[in-house]
């Protein structure tokens, strides 16, 4: 046998909870099997965790159960970067993990990459859900977007940025978020997240 077996490729995973399915909605998440985050809150998420190639399964237990909300599994290939985000109400929209593949490869000089999703399931129908991001002006940087639709990132000149999220005809303010200043060389996914009762609606950043 070969005394210097191959090493194993790995990836990286991050993994964010914002399914506002309950006022206090603290769950454990189990990585193929065993525990790996437990009390973790809505809105919390992890630096990047490293794993073995291959599948790797996510669930999500709600804190007290014997019996994953969701679960789901992650296909991980080495040398990737990966976001596992659970999502959902479970009344308006179904609990499920979006996974994701990162792009952390720099922005040109003078740039920041931004990705951009829509993780409020704040209607009962994907169609009640559907959205824009438009600028504080009304200028549209995405068009109707759906409940757990995640746009490709953006690359964007380096500054400040006032944005809100619309419904679809640009007439009713669902989120309106603060301004906030980008600098050369970030790279960031923001999300709508909430659903106006258990969780305010509102917006999530990775980092």
């Amino acid at each position: 046998p070969n005394p210097y077996p191959p090493p194993i490729d790995t990836a990286r995973l991050q993994v964010a909870h914002l399914a506002p399915f309950a006022a206090s909605a603290s769950v454990d998440i189990h990585l193929n099997g065993p525990p790996a985050l437990t009390g973790f809150g809505y809105g919390d998420s992890t630096e990047y965790i490293e794993l073995e190639e291959g599948s790797s399964l996510v669930e999500v237990f709600p804190q007290g159960s014997l019996t994953p909300a969701i679960s789901d599994t992650v296909d991980l290939v080495g040398g990737n970067d990966y976001t596992a985000i659970a999502i959902g109400d479970g009344v308006n929209q179904p609990l499920s993990l979006k996974a994701l593949l990162d792009d952390n490869t720099a922005p040109a000089a003078g740039n920041f990459k931004l990705r951009l999703g829509h993780l409020a399931p704040f209607a009962n129908t994907l169609a009640g859900t559907t959205a824009d991001v438009r600028t504080d002006s009304g200028d549209v940087i995405l068009d109707d977007v759906v409940f757990g639709d995640v746009a490709p990132y953006l690359e964007l000149p380096a500054g400040e940025y006032d944005l809100m999220i619309t419904t679809p005809d640009g007439s009713t303010t669902l989120i309106n978020y603060a301004p906030v200043s980008f600098t050369s060389g970030q790279i960031l996914s923001a999300f709508a997240t909430g659903e106006g009762v258990n969780q305010p609606l509102g917006g999530f950043a990775l980092p």
